[in-house]
């Protein structure tokens, strides 16, 4: 009777290896296939595009992570005032620290606006510039958290309280967490001819918009001027408008050009 058993386990095994063997190459066939058949979709679609010589827009678009506040504070805590329903958050902030961090963003989106356009599909530019911003930045932004490391080795040194001693430490480690991001970087999209004249033509919209205000503006100071302050903030203006209608050809032409 044992035999019997082992010798119809035996030919169950068999049968469910030759199954087994069967559903593979089955399966392998039909995956096969599956690519052949989205190649030949693949190779049909580009040879419509070529064929139809469809126009895209080559955009960049900004991509980037400033440092913030966040890694100025020393010390989080929350108080609960149940008495009051009060829930207070209280901050320690390293003023040094921000007052670093804020500089940097200012300048960081000053020089920003002169190249790039804020739209609906994030910061954009059609121009090489672009590409060179991106890379100075993500330098620039990384140089100035090394020096803040430093800032905080000479603050921790400074100082004779353990606790503070711990919180530059957890502040350092956030710092060089930060440093092995990238900052700074761009993403390349390419828009077909109706999505482009979408956003070239609300972009351009929206900066001559600004230029008319603020040549009224313009007008108006030049008229009004009084002191050197006035001076000043007729130059800041006037530095504005010049970048803004440069900004306003770029996306006007290639606007024209579709």
């Amino acid at each position: 009777m044992t035999q019997k058993n082992n010798s119809n386990n035996t030919e169950n095994y068999r049968m469910y290896k030759t199954l087994e063997l069967n559903a593979k190459e089955i399966l392998e066939k039909e995956f096969l296939k599956s690519i052949q058949d989205f190649e030949k979709e693949l190779t049909e679609k580009y040879e419509d595009l070529n064929k139809e010589d469809i126009k895209l827009l080559r955009v960049i678009v900004l991509d980037f992570k400033l440092p913030s506040e966040a890694l100025a504070v020393l010390k989080y805590n929350i108080e609960v005032d149940l008495d009051k329903n009060l829930i207070k958050e209280i901050r320690e902030i390293e003023r040094n620290i921000k007052r670093k961090i804020d500089n940097l963003r200012k300048q960081f989106y000053n020089e920003c606006e002169r190249i790039f356009h804020s739209s609906l599909l994030g910061w954009v530019t059609l121009s090489k510039e672009g590409i060179e911003f991106v890379k100075k930045w993500d330098n620039r932004i990384k140089y100035e958290l090394k020096e803040i490391l430093k800032l905080i080795d000479k603050l921790s040194v400074n100082t004779k309280d353990e606790k503070y001693k711990l919180y530059y430490n957890i502040l350092k480690a956030k710092i060089e967490n930060k440093l092995k991001e990238s900052c700074v970087d761009y993403i390349v999209v390419y828009l077909d001819s109706e999505n482009a004249k979408k956003l070239l033509s609300s972009i351009t919209s929206e900066l001559n918009e600004e230029i008319v205000k603020l040549r009224e503006e313009i007008s108006k100071l030049e008229k009004e001027k009084r002191d050197r302050n006035d001076t000043i903030r007729l130059s800041n203006l006037r530095r504005k408008l010049n970048y803004l209608t440069l900004k306003y050809f770029m996306f006007k032409e290639a606007l024209n050009n579709l």
